[in-house]
């Protein structure tokens, strides 16, 4: 059966429509107002995992010469088009939900993000002791030296880029204007810091955004130094990086490689504030080394899922969706033994009506019990204070605990050994007290719950 490109829709094309209909929801009047600004988050978080896997591997298979053509008849370089365009699209109707629907009614029900020229001197006041008390400690300007590369920053961090002028004396990095000595300067917003700042307001909530913070007190981080601009932007890097099954020797070790190269992988998306000066503009795109499609001026702040924060405020019931609570399973009673319920008969659970707790039991008590050898999980991704990462630490933490002991046990020392130093070490197991002779032998090493083969010499 032959397939017609144009009886089909394009992957991506179709999940940016369905985060549109997400963000449809964050503009529906019916939905409580608090419930609306947790859509509005999600479209932001979503689009965040668009960039870097989906559009990251079209990136890849646009460097790399790919020229074939998806189901639907798109070449790479028509669906990077077309997504470029339906996201810049996406991107001012967030922009537009966010000022002109969410934040006016926010406000009036007590809920007001107060902007820098609003300040009363009281809350600068405020918002310069915690300034001083909490941020600048654990914020570390990087200065933009013209013959280093540009640093190495984390993606979806937000950062405030400053344009400074500097007199003849002063040397805070060299790239810029030589004849004005410009100079720029990066902020990278660590995590760990609040986005957002209560400040004292009479009723209701009142709060300031950090990088905002940051800007109102950047002549503490740069004295008798003229600030020429600042502006918030970040960099979304590409994330569809693969581990090589086909020759994968040792997980662990291609895993921490995995890991490592994300850290340093292609640039795919630079946001940036729309209000953003031409020259600060043209500066970020150079050192990131981006071109026009691949930058978004956003016309509200950088990265709305941190407004998952927001949408948690304490109080306001009424704009809130009632809390249904994840009820009990009745296949699990409580001090029973989860080895035992489970050998008794299948148990089902349906989330999230029924609570998680049984499969965090059944880790931990595999995580503690000193019969079981191995836990594997496939885990689509977890939350920040995962109690499932703590108990799989704990396995591991018991598995270090085993070690110590036994090595006291034994009166020597035990190493863990995997890749090639395992196959180096059961080749010559196998090879000993044979002839030495420069030809190739096979050794194949069944036990274990899996069967290595190993091509060795001498």
């Amino acid at each position: 059966m032959r397939h017609l490109p144009e009886n089909y829709i394009n992957r991506e094309m179709s999940w940016l429509e369905f985060n549109q209909r997400v963000l449809d929801m964050a503009d529906l009047a019916e939905v409580p107002l608090l419930e609306r600004v947790k859509f509005l988050a999600i479209t932001g978080s979503n689009l965040d995992e668009f960039f870097k896997v989906r559009v990251g591997g079209l990136k890849l298979a646009y460097v790399n010469n790919v020229d074939s053509r998806d189901i639907s008849g798109m070449s790479v370089s028509e669906q990077l088009t077309a997504i470029t365009g339906r996201v810049r699209e996406m991107n001012s109707s967030q922009a537009d939900i966010y000022q002109e629907g969410l934040m006016p009614q926010l406000e009036s029900h007590g809920i007001k993000r107060i902007k820098l020229r609003d300040l009363s001197e009281q809350q600068k006041q405020h918002l310069g002791e915690i300034f001083d008390r909490e941020i600048s400690a654990i914020i570390s300007p990087i200065a933009i030296e013209r013959d280093q590369p540009f640093p190495l920053l984390a993606g979806t961090r937000l950062c405030v880029c400053v344009h400074l002028r500097t007199t003849a004396q002063q040397t805070l990095g060299e790239f810029g204007d030589d004849d004005t000595n410009d100079r720029f300067v990066v902020i990278p917003i660590r995590g760990s810091v609040r986005r957002f700042i209560s400040v004292p307001q009479g009723d209701g909530y009142a709060y300031v955004l950090v990088e905002n913070v940051i800007q109102l007190f950047l002549s503490k981080l740069f004295p008798g130094q003229q600030i020429v601009e600042s502006s918030c932007f970040r960099i979304t890097r590409n994330a569809d990086i693969a581990v090589n099954e086909d020759t994968l020797h040792d997980l662990l070790h291609e895993m921490t490689e995995l890991l490592e190269a994300r850290k340093v992988s292609r640039i795919v998306r630079l946001e940036v504030d729309s209000s953003t000066g031409q020259a600060m503009l043209e500066f970020l795109k150079e050192a990131t080394q981006v071109g026009d499609q691949e930058v978004f001026p956003v016309d509200c702040p950088l990265d709305l899922s941190a407004f998952f924060e927001l949408a948690s405020t304490p109080g306001f019931p009424e704009l809130k969706d009632e809390s249904w609570a994840p009820q009990p399973s009745p296949d699990f009673a409580d001090g029973a033994n989860i080895f035992d319920t489970i050998a008794s008969a299948d148990r089902l659970l349906i989330h999230p009506y029924q609570q998680y707790d049984p499969v965090i039991e059944f880790l931990n008590a595999a995580a503690d019990d000193p019969d079981v050898i191995a836990i594997k999980q496939t885990l689509y991704r977890t939350s920040g204070n995962s109690k499932v990462i703590e108990a799989l630490i704990e396995a591991a933490n018991n598995g270090t605990e085993f070690l110590s002991k036994a090595q006291v046990a034994l009166g020597h020392p035990i190493s863990i050994i995997s890749g090639h130093e395992e196959a180096r070490l059961v080749y010559l197991g196998a090879a000993f007290g044979l002839a030495v002779g420069d030809k190739r032998r096979l050794v194949v090493d069944i036990g274990g719950g899996s069967t290595e083969i190993i091509i060795g010499s001498g």
